[in-house]
């Protein structure tokens, strides 16, 4: 999802993740978030660990919406915002090749 920054209504992309590794934590939804004007190092990793780990090529655009449905690995950490706990996604990497998402969803 995309929507514009309060600030100067550049865009926003909202990236939405889930938790799909067997344990206590499957299900729990995850967003990371990515500013046009800052994609940098977030989104060229993003854009690997769903491209089997290839860059994009120079001046190619990279839809984000072909991540949808893509397994990655993800480091978390937690933190907190206003008080309250968070998860915020750290890094991207290719998932491994023996995992495989087997939700339903």
């Amino acid at each position: 999802m995309t929507k514009p920054a309060k600030s100067d209504g550049s865009a926003v992309y909202n990236i939405n993740l889930k938790v799909v590794e067997p344990g206590d934590f499957k299900g729990v939804p995850l967003t990371d978030y990515m500013s046009e004007k800052a994609i940098g190092i977030g989104g060229i990793r993003f854009i690997r660990a769903c491209n089997n780990g290839n860059d994009p090529k120079p001046n190619e655009n990279y839809e984000l919406n072909n991540g949808v449905g893509k397994v990655v690995k993800i480091h978390v950490s937690n933190g907190l915002y206003n008080g309250r706990p968070t998860n915020q996604v750290d890094d991207y990497d290719v998932a491994d090749a023996s995992f495989t998402n087997t939700d339903d969803e």
